[in-house]
């Protein structure tokens, strides 16, 4: 009867046991499928293609916008504020009034002027009509006198000749001198009465300097009259304002500061090997940081004659970039990238120049093959900052991992793809 039992337990066993070992297959294969599935990255790609690639020169440094034309606007006269006609970042013309001043002083300064100057012209008038009086009067006398003196020598000539002859006496000779000698007085005095002219002259040319200091005085005195308006050099943006309504203020103290927002360029450093790839009116493409995302454009308009010898960024040529009309307000000092356009390539296979990753003599990428990350090899052409041109390592068409910044990504990892959407 035990016999028995042994012979039908077994089988009972065996199917216990196969059913265990099933379980346990089935246990290990969904633990294997479990941590496979835990362990696989989920990683986006992106497929290479050609396109047209732009090869670039880029600032060895961030360039600084500056601008042409800043003007420190200062009075050219003393006098108090009453009219500010402009705010802090308001945008002037050409010959707008800004300031205006007091016009009390200089218009009673200019009034007193011109009244100096009408008393002038009186006293010239008055000099000119003497000296003239005067230069008739002398010129007569002298004319009277020389024709006496001439007469009375005549006759004192006559006189010594008769002496000689034994005709006139002594008596008549000595009368006849006597006449020439009072004629030659007269004539002398009259001669004198010339340097009465001389300084009647002189008084109407002084009373003529007169009324021209006069003059240019009056001159100064309207001038002064129009300074009063301080007006806008050039047109642009008000970038500083440093005057307030009732101030009195000096000539030469600033009062506000207009930027010409027109003549903004960017000076940029551009190393000394590219100098050859550079010339004056490439495009240049322009990232200002305090507008992230935006793009502007420009032209390289001026190279440096000299090379920069700072340690800190080695030597470098100067660059000027002018830029392209934009509504956005730039400010002076801001910093900036730059790109200069220097050639480009049609049909080039590119790259996203932040995929690549490596060191600089020895890029490479990484691919999905069979579910696993795979490293490519490249061999790269020219690059710029959004693409770089291969050569050889990867083909047209073909998908790279574009999440690189996935912690633990490397080769042989598992992945999962998801397209990246660009």
């Amino acid at each position: 009867m035990n016999m028995q039992k042994k012979k039908t337990s077994l089988p009972g066993r065996m199917i216990k046991t196969l059913l265990s070992l099933s379980v346990l297959a089935a246990m290990a294969g969904g633990g294997y499928w479990y941590f496979r599935d835990l362990n696989t990255i989920t990683v986006k790609t992106r497929k290479i293609a050609r396109g047209l690639f732009l090869y670039t020169v880029t600032s060895t440094s961030s360039g600084t916008l500056k601008a042409d034309r800043i003007a420190k606007v200062a009075s050219r006269i003393n006098g108090r504020v009453t009219s500010v006609n402009f705010s802090e970042w308001n945008r002037v013309k050409e010959g707008d009034e800004l300031i205006t001043l007091d016009p009390e002083e200089a218009a009673a300064n200019t009034k007193m002027t011109a009244a100096n100057l009408n008393l002038a012209r009186v006293r010239y008038e008055k000099a000119k009509a003497a000296y003239e009086l005067e230069k008739k009067l002398v010129d007569s006398r002298v004319s009277e006198t020389e024709a006496t003196l001439k007469e009375a020598a005549s006759a004192l000539n006559r006189t010594k000749d008769m002496m000689k002859q034994g005709i006139y006496s002594t008596q008549q000779l000595d009368s006849a001198v006597r006449n020439f000698d009072v004629a030659k007085a007269a004539n002398d005095s009259a001669v004198a009465g010339k340097e009465t002219v001389v300084l009647k002259e002189k008084e109407m040319l002084a009373a003529t300097a007169e009324i021209r200091q006069l003059e240019e005085s009056l001159k100064i005195a309207q001038i002064q009259q129009n300074y009063l308006a301080i007006k806008a050099p050039f047109g642009g943006i008000v970038s500083l304002k440093s005057v307030e309504l009732g101030e009195m203020v000096l000539p030469g103290t600033p009062l506000l500061e207009i930027m010409d927002d027109n003549s903004i360029y960017i000076h940029a450093p551009v190393d000394e090997a590219d100098l050859h790839k550079i010339r004056a009116g490439q495009e240049v493409k322009i990232s200002i940081d305090s507008y992230p995302g935006e793009k502007f454009t420009g032209k390289l308009y001026e190279i440096s004659p000299t090379v920069s010898q700072e340690k800190q960024e080695g030597r470098t040529v100067s660059v000027k970039i002018s830029l392209d009309p934009q509504g956005e307000i730039l400010r002076p000092g801001m910093s900036c990238d730059v790109e200069i356009m220097v050639d480009q390539i049609q049909g080039a296979l590119l790259v996203p120049t932040n995929l690549l990753m490596g060191r600089v003599d020895s890029k490479y990428v990484f691919v999905v093959e069979n579910g696993m990350v795979k490293k490519r090899d490249l061999r790269l052409g020219l690059s710029n900052w959004d693409f770089t041109v291969v050569a050889e390592g990867i083909k047209e068409g073909e998908e790279i991992i574009s999440s690189i910044d996935i912690l633990n990504l490397k080769e042989g990892s598992r992945v999962r793809v998801e397209k990246d959407k660009i």
